[in-house]
């Protein structure tokens, strides 16, 4: 018995939930809600930036008149106050402890996978929204999950899938109905319906192993695809220059 408490206690859980951008702050009060409905209970939130902290502390207070701790001044008032809910942006490392801690909420995925690994806590339950823009993360995301022995939702695969075939761009990502739906590549099919194939010339094109080809398309990357437009708006300026030299 003294044995299954130890590893109870041990347990790191994991819950990723697919969510679209604009829906996360209602899911966020719907689940903070869930949580504190049948028990006390410690919340640790992270969110991308200090205006979305100050944001989803306002919706927390306004529609579930939950009092949430003030990250800037009162870090040290949440490690010592029971049941206490605090939003960051700042990664709290293991060194401090925390007690009785009962969940993490991830609102917006990290930077990168070693910081969601960082903020993982022994005995904790974390949840974690993912959305399009995290497409990039999935295929590691899925790795480090299986190796925990972790459920997952299958359409984070089909999101790393879509992710190769929209030429790494996320503004041709599908939102994430239309993944649950099964649909890798709908915006490519309105695309060229709408017979803008210099749009996706070049983005859409993959090789046998879902890499892109053709013209930018290794390039796109997030940082970069503004760049890449840019190029091609100045290419096509000089080639109606020369139109007019002959």
């Amino acid at each position: 018995m003294h044995h299954d408490k130890e590893s109870a206690e041990d347990e790191i859980k994991q819950v990723v939930e697919l969510c679209d951008k604009h829906l996360k702050a209602s899911r966020l009060v719907d689940l903070v809600d869930k949580l504190t409905a049948d028990k006390d209970c410690k919340i640790l939130i992270y969110a991308k930036d200090k205006e979305k902290c100050l944001n989803l502390n306002f919706e927390l207070k306004r529609q579930l008149d939950l009092e949430v701790l003030d990250f800037r001044k009162e870090e040290n008032l949440f490690v010592s106050t029971p049941n206490a809910i605090m939003t960051t942006f700042k990664n709290i490392g293991l060194e401090i402890n925390i007690p009785d801690l009962n969940y993490i909420i991830n609102v917006d995925f990290p930077p990168n996978l070693q910081t969601y690994m960082d903020r993982l806590r022994k005995g904790v339950v974390h949840y974690t929204m993912f959305s399009r823009e995290d497409a990039k993360h999935a295929e590691r995301l899925v790795y480090c999950l299986k190796q925990a022995r972790q459920e997952y939702d299958q359409n984070l695969t089909t999101m790393s899938k879509a992710w190769l075939e929209c030429g790494r761009d996320v503004r041709f990502m599908p939102m994430i109905q239309e993944l649950q739906k099964g649909l890798s590549k709908p915006l490519q099919e309105m695309i060229l319906s709408s017979g803008d194939e210099d749009q996706i010339s070049g983005a859409f094109k993959t090789d046998s192993y879902g890499y892109g080809y053709g013209r930018g398309a290794m390039k796109r990357t997030d940082s970069q695809a503004d760049d890449i437009d840019d190029e091609e708006e100045e290419d096509d300026d000089d080639e109606q220059d020369d139109d007019m030299g002959n």
